[in-house]
């Protein structure tokens, strides 16, 4: 088991520093080569760099002056060494070293007729290659479900905007019919994916499975370790009510109270889903995180910020697990690199992205894998 030395904790980026212009919502952050850290603002489409002491060193505008945006930045990612990625949507930035744009990806120019253009960006590869998620088919249920998996079809898209490879459907959300109407269900198993030069990493929650494919569709590997499913109880749902009440419930106390009733009859998993989220930190380990319900009292989501201490599997290259790492509530783990792991921080320290050292619950501060 890991944990983090506050001792040896330091500030990788403090967002509210006097040269920073704006306020900065932080959705991601990377460690770059020299100390640097890299920073993805939310509020806005722009990427903050930051020298080894936190302070701002340069920023780079992702749109030219004057757009109208219409682009929200949602995930920040490692294409390769220093080169970086940012999804927002159907599009998608790629930054070198230095914060110059190479790339400009616009999913809605996809070279392809008769595709629905209901179109994610999932993730960026080397080599100019762009995987996409078409999303939003209309898929229905099979006769007498009530609930069921909707699936995304998912292709990768070369430097020229055409599709190069169809890489099949991969189960989405999790649905349930009402009054008609499909619903996302609370707590549900969903897609999941993060990727590092070639390589794409997929899984559903469902069960503990990450698969490893790569650019053509060859399943490289696949990832997993020892898990025990757990319930969803009453008096879970009955706190995550009472907790999302206090953050989104507006109006008389007998309004609020309508609105838990309403919500009471809301479609909920059975289950908590194995993990919520990934990412692939700078020495090549696969990060899972495993969820848990508290922290949908912020966003309703499994993977926003964690507001109870966070609990992460942690996987090397070949897919073997290799131990767990907790962090503090309120700490995102973001990228590890040279025994430190990089936090966005929402709680006492927010504003400021923290190096963490990582350390043995019971021995010396861990060391990086080769």
């Amino acid at each position: 088991m890991w944990t983090t030395d506050t001792a040896s904790m330091e500030v990788a980026a403090d967002l509210r520093g006097p040269a920073v212009k704006g306020r900065v919502r932080p959705v991601g952050a990377l460690s770059l080569s020299g100390g640097r850290t890299a920073v993805l603002d939310g509020n806005a489409p722009r990427v903050l760099y930051f020298d080894r002491d936190g302070e701002v060193e340069s920023m780079r505008e992702l749109l030219p002056q004057g757009v109208q945006p219409g682009v929200r930045p949602q995930k920040f990612v490692r294409i390769a060494g220093d080169t970086i990625g940012v999804l927002a949507g159907r599009r998608a930035f790629v930054l070198d070293e230095s914060g110059g744009l190479i790339r400009n990806f616009d999913a809605a120019k996809l070279r392809a007729s008769g595709v629905p253009r209901l179109r994610m960006v999932l993730a960026l590869l080397t080599g100019g290659r762009t995987v996409l998620g078409i999303v939003g088919q209309q898929e229905q249920p099979s006769s007498g479900l009530t609930r069921w998996t909707d699936s995304m079809t998912v292709v990768v898209v070369d430097s020229t905007m055409a599709i190069a490879k169809e890489l099949g459907r991969w189960p989405a959300v999790y649905l349930e019919a009402r009054n008609g109407q499909p619903r996302q269900v609370w707590f549900a198993p969903h897609a999941v994916v993060s990727s590092r030069d070639s390589i794409i990493y997929v899984g559903f929650g469902s069960d503990y499975r990450i698969d490893a494919h790569t650019a053509t569709g060859r399943l490289q590997r696949s990832f997993s370790r020892p898990w025990t499913r757990v319930q969803v109880t009453r008096a879970d749902i009955d706190a995550y009510i009472e907790g999302w009440s206090k953050n989104w419930m507006k109006g008389t106390a007998a309004e609020v109270e309508r609105q838990k009733r309403d919500m009471h009859g809301d479609p909920f998993f059975p289950y908590v889903p194995a993990f919520s989220e990934l990412f692939v930190a700078w020495n090549g380990e696969l990060w899972a995180h495993t969820p848990s319900l508290a922290d949908a009292r912020s966003e309703g989501e499994l993977y926003s910020v964690p507001l109870v201490p966070s609990r992460w599997s942690i996987f090397d290259r070949e897919g073997r697990w290799t131990g767990e790492a907790t962090l503090p509530a309120f700490s995102h783990p973001r990228d590890v690199r040279d025994g430190f792991v990089l936090t966005v921080e929402a709680g006492r320290d927010v504003g400021k992205v923290l190096r963490r050292k990582l350390k043995r619950a019971d021995g010396p501060p861990r060391r990086a894998a080769a």
